[in-house]
């Protein structure tokens, strides 16, 4: 049984590349055995973390939320077997002190996993079809293995925190990984910067750039790899007209940055689609300030007149709003959006913490190691507000987010067993 639950967490990596079941089948697993492993045995010191209980606060109110909204069982299809996520991050804990040689297992099958999906895109973007005979749907989108999901580049974005953190804490035991490894760093950025996934791509840069700020001994390194990266961008953006229409023109079109006041307005927030979205959700959250609609209901409600932006030239209905906090305002009001802002208060806080022991007290140790400042720096990225996002309660998005938690939290609680 513990052989088959091991597998499980191992082989999660190209479960995800196979779509949401699998995945979520395996992290199913894994939280029902943690589930059952620490109620027979009275294993309640996993559950003494700050983490832990504000998720729980979260959880609870999200399902009475559920129960006391408009369409209950909709709703509750999000919410109700939403804590299965915090149980998988504290299954990686059990895990992980159980069998500590499982991370380098899980790590190897990670990278192997990245390699052959970058492989495969890049063999899509040259020849127009990749390993398996998918070939590219949209002119000027890469999808791999992912087919018609344009989200190659998100799971690319959220996996590279991983190998990093791999690759910085365990480095001494073969020095000569990090080539290899910084290899596909940036080729793996290349590629979601020809995947044609804008947020993607500054999310990416945006993990690299905290990586040289706020790591000790890789500064340089990441610095190269960015460096490196950024100049086969210019090279694409410059050779190829479809990568620099979707990449550069779209988005200062989209930002009404182009032309003169097309849409009636000098500048949209991101794009004049994402803006009605935005502004539909800012309308159904002052209808319920504290407490919001419910989890899911944002599809529904968006179709009712009130809801629906002023705008004329974009609809604002979807099943998600594209933006966390503004669905989470809209669908859990104030009192659920706040333990999500709290934990992004507390990440931001790390870094100042970790940037004054960087550059103030060089010879102290730093507060966080350099393989944890990629692990919070996957955190920032799941909960950065100035950028489009998934559905929050979107389950493969959610194994992304969630994953990098257990990690986080398996060096700050001590286990006897």
């Amino acid at each position: 049984m513990i052989k088959f639950l091991r597998f499980n967490f191992i082989l999660l990596p190209p479960a995800l590349v196979t779509g949401p079941f699998l995945s979520d089948l395996f992290i199913s697993i894994l939280a029902i055995f943690f589930l059952y492993e620490t109620l027979t045995k009275k294993l309640w010191n996993y559950y003494k973390h700050p983490f832990v209980y504000l998720f729980i606060f979260f959880y609870l109110y999200i399902v009475i939320r559920s129960l006391t909204s408009s369409s209950p069982l909709l709703s509750l299809e999000s919410s109700l077997f939403y804590c299965r996520f915090l149980f998988f991050s504290l299954a990686v804990i059990l895990l992980l002190e159980r069998y500590p040689r499982l991370i380098h297992q899980f790590s190897i099958v990670l990278i192997i996993t990245l390699s052959i999906v970058v492989l495969d895109s890049y063999i899509q973007f040259f020849t127009g079809t990749n390993l398996l005979g998918f070939k590219i749907t949209n002119p000027n989108r890469i999808s791999g293995f992912f087919q018609e999901e344009f989200v190659l580049g998100s799971y690319i974005t959220r996996i590279i925190p991983l190998v990093l953190f791999y690759l910085f804490s365990f480095h001494n035991l073969n020095k000569w990984i990090l080539i290899p490894g910084i290899i596909l760093i940036v080729s793996s950025v290349i590629m979601v910067y020809l995947s044609g996934e804008r947020a993607s791509f500054f999310f990416i840069i945006l993990l690299i750039t905290i990586v040289i700020l706020f790591t000790k001994n890789f500064k340089f390194i990441a610095l190269g790899t960015l460096g490196f990266s950024l100049i086969f961008v210019v090279f694409f953006t410059f050779t190829m007209p479809g990568i620099k229409s979707r990449m550069v023109d779209h988005t200062l079109d989209q930002l009404n940055l182009m032309h003169e006041s097309i849409y009636g307005e000098n500048f949209h927030f991101i794009s004049h689609q994402h803006q009605a979205y935005y502004v539909s959700a800012f309308e159904m959250f002052k209808d319920n300030i504290f407490f919001g609609h419910g989890p899911k209901l944002f599809r529904i409600l968006c179709k009712e007149e009130k809801y629906q932006s002023p705008f004329p030239w974009s609809p604002s209905c979807s099943t998600h709003p594209h933006s966390t906090y503004m669905q989470l305002l809209a669908e859990t009001g104030l009192v659920g959006t706040l333990p999500v802002i709290l934990l992004l208060f507390f990440i931001i806080y790390v870094f100042f913490r970790q940037a004054f022991q960087v550059y103030l007290f060089t010879k102290q140790p730093t507060y966080i190691s350099d393989g944890k400042v990629c692990l919070y720096a996957a955190a920032l990225i799941s909960l950065w507000p100035f950028s489009p996002s998934g559905n929050f309660f979107n389950n493969w998005l959610d194994i992304l987010y969630f994953l990098p938690a257990g990690f986080l939290m398996q060096r700050n609680i001590k286990i006897n067993i």
